[in-house]
């Protein structure tokens, strides 16, 4: 643990704030998961930073507390279509924005809110299930009906986000919750 260890904290962390306008060095994240940034834990020994003030933190999607950052560590509707599009100029990849109609595009941003490893995850889904179609017809369209069919196939699509690191983010088959013995209350709670 590095809470007791002042030089980390004094030297390392304090030295890349930037006091007097100066940054040096490497910039650092701290990022810390512990509920509520406002409450924070009981203070004690080797326990994490009592408080951090509205300006200290960056959430998920966007806050809208007073003095928060309007930044956050999903993509917003503009950065998801950069996103994609700077995905879709790629040579290593055969997807292109055109073949996107405008119902899929909004359906891969609602599906994945964001998310920078799903948006990722969902691109390569689409590129191996549909590849002949990309590889070999100029004018193929994925719509969103096209994705929806897809994630359907439950078995084949978390086989496909095996593969990519959205798959982290999954909880894992042995800790997932069950709702009984009802096979389609089951199947229900992981949709």
């Amino acid at each position: 643990m590095s809470y007791t260890d002042d030089d980390h904290w004094y030297i390392l962390i304090k030295d890349q704030t930037g006091f007097g306008g100066f940054h040096l060095g490497p910039r650092i994240v701290i990022f810390s998961s512990y509920g509520s940034p406002t409450g924070g834990p009981i203070a004690a020994v080797g326990s994490t930073l009592g408080y951090l003030g509205p300006q200290q933190r960056v959430s998920i999607k966007p806050s809208i507390v007073q003095y928060s950052p309007r930044i956050a560590l999903f993509y917003n509707r503009e950065e998801f279509d950069d996103v994609v599009s700077r995905y879709c100029r790629n040579d290593r990849f055969l997807i292109n924005l055109d073949n996107f109609d405008n119902t899929a595009h909004d359906y891969m941003f609602e599906l994945t809110n964001g998310h920078p490893g799903a948006v990722d995850g969902v691109l390569r889904m689409l590129e191996k299930v549909y590849y002949s179609g990309l590889k070999y017809d100029d004018k193929f369209k994925i719509e969103e009906a096209d994705i929806r069919r897809t994630l359907d196939q439950n078995e084949q699509a978390f086989d496909f986000f095996k593969q990519t690191t959205v798959w982290h983010s999954f909880v894992s088959e042995k800790n997932l919750p069950t709702c009984g013995t009802n096979p389609a209350e089951s199947e229900n709670m992981l949709r």
